[in-house]
């Protein structure tokens, strides 16, 4: 393996923007009522929350308690009783 030494090269600061030709309604993510069951096993269940353009959001938990289950739900990934 050869070895390659880095030139020295001066690094601009890469500033992206992605321009949305839609705008968003107030009304960002609608959960009523949804949940989520493995076989015999319930990962959550009756969850209800909005999410308001602008707010900001978090699962946090500890493990197997259902964050990324949720995640996957509201992006379509997984099927689910209730209405995202």
């Amino acid at each position: 393996m050869d070895r390659i030494e880095a030139q020295d090269i001066h690094h601009k600061l890469m500033n992206i923007r992605f321009n949305s030709f839609l705008n968003p309604g107030k009304l960002v993510i609608e959960i009523k009522k949804v949940s989520k069951s493995f076989g015999t096993r319930t990962i959550f269940s009756n969850v209800s929350f909005t999410v308001e353009r602008g707010e900001k959001i978090a699962f946090v938990g500890q493990n197997r308690q259902g964050k990324s289950t949720l995640a996957k739900i509201i992006v379509r990934e997984l099927p689910h009783l209730g209405e995202v």
